[in-house]
């Protein structure tokens, strides 16, 4: 049964996880699988990014087993299928559960499929469904734990570690145990007084315990035992392949997610009327390019000269002020967003005049008996309160 699946997404939340535990500053953990019927080819890549949850989840999958062949690739197999239902289901899109240390669940990731995959009912006592790898990049998953369900296939390190935990009792506990045995049967010239029967049943002995001291065929054993499952670790590495095509990173086949420079942002400058200083005001990139914006930096400079001064802000502060500004000048401001694939380009070069004195003051007097009235008024303010 065959899945045509689009591009892995990493949800919003699975990414800022995924990013931290990369950095080492939290550990997370991916700990269920599950497969919706719902048509999500609709979606559009920052919709599947804002989900919180697969929607009318149908069927929890078993993950089977993962590998890392490389520090920044996980490949997660998962298994679905119909022991649990009677009547045969409809996969369109599977995800990933994470939990963190904490607590908390999250969708991590999700993978949409462009056609609909009917699970068929039970018949008899055959079971049947759907395999699939998931490929994520995680950056550093030193820090990402995947829970495998114990009804699984054993995982190749978990292999790997029991042979080298069987070397290792055959060579520190058994051999010298047996070194020893043989040592005491053995010794021919301490036992010239024994009868030819109990030497004939010594003989016997070490005829049956000499097989258990040759730890050649001992290895021997445990390597064919073992052999199916080193040609498959051989097979998998060979055909794991991490290359970039047309701009696209590609995992073993598989496009991969990975993070870009955010798009350009925008800027806009007004005087403060009450104190003079200038205001600004940044609207965020309508793309993000998958990572947190990190900060904004701000340029700014009188047009008679050629040198930016620079202003770092904070990714969440969108708004402020700028002091210390020459009255009477015009300035250029500009703006760009880093997060940590990139920098943006720039945002469109604003132009504004400061405030200046005001000009036009008039004042007129009006003469009464004993008296007189006088009204002051201003042709133009220069940009701020009087």
């Amino acid at each position: 049964m065959v899945l045509v699946f689009k591009d892995t997404v990493l949800t919003n939340k699975g990414f800022d996880v995924s990013n931290r535990a990369a950095l080492g500053q939290t550990p997370f953990s991916i700990f269920k699988a599950v497969s919706t019927d719902t048509d999500l080819t609709n979606y559009k890549i920052e919709d599947l990014k804002n989900l919180t949850s697969l929607p009318n989840e149908i069927d929890s999958g078993t993950i089977l087993d993962y590998d890392s062949p490389q520090n920044s690739i996980s490949v997660i197999n998962l298994d679905f299928n119909n022991s649990q239902f009677k009547q045969g289901y409809t996969i369109r899109a599977i995800g990933l559960y994470g939990k963190t240390a904490n607590g908390d669940v999250f969708l991590h990731s999700l993978t949409v499929s462009d056609t609909s995959v009917v699970v068929p009912e039970i018949s008899g006592n055959i079971f049947d469904g759907v395999k699939h790898s998931i490929s994520i990049f995680s950056g550093n998953n030193k820090n990402m734990n995947v829970n495998i369900q114990q009804t699984s296939n054993a995982t190749v390190k978990y292999v790997n570690d029991s042979i080298s935990n069987i070397s290792d009792t055959i060579k520190n506990d058994i051999q010298p145990k047996l070194d020893a045995k043989a040592d005491k049967i053995y010794l021919d010239e301490k036992v010239d007084d024994i009868s030819e029967e109990n030497q004939k049943g010594f003989e016997g002995l070490g005829n049956l315990i000499q097989p258990l001291l040759n730890i050649d065929e001992i290895k021997k054993d445990i390597d064919n035992r073992f052999k199916g499952y080193q040609d498959d670790l051989d097979k998998k590495q060979n055909d794991v392949s991490l290359i970039s095509q047309n701009n696209k990173l590609y995992y073993n086949g598989t496009p991969v997610l990975i993070a870009n420079a955010p798009n350009q942002p925008k800027l806009d400058v007004n005087i403060d009327r009450d104190t003079g200083n200038l205001t600004y005001q940044i609207t965020p990139p309508s793309v993000d390019g998958g990572a947190s914006i990190s900060n904004y930096l701000i340029s700014y400079r009188l047009i008679t000269d050629d040198n930016w001064q620079t202003k770092q802000i904070d990714g969440n502060t969108l708004y402020g002020q700028i002091a210390g500004l020459q009255r009477g000048q015009t300035y250029q401001f500009k703006v760009i967003a880093t997060n940590y694939a990139g920098k943006s380009i720039e945002s469109e070069t604003k132009q504004i005049l400061t405030a200046i004195a005001p000009r036009g003051v008039k004042i007129n007097i009006t003469n009464a008996v004993g008296a007189f009235s006088y009204e002051i008024s201003v042709e133009d303010d220069g940009g701020a309160k009087q």
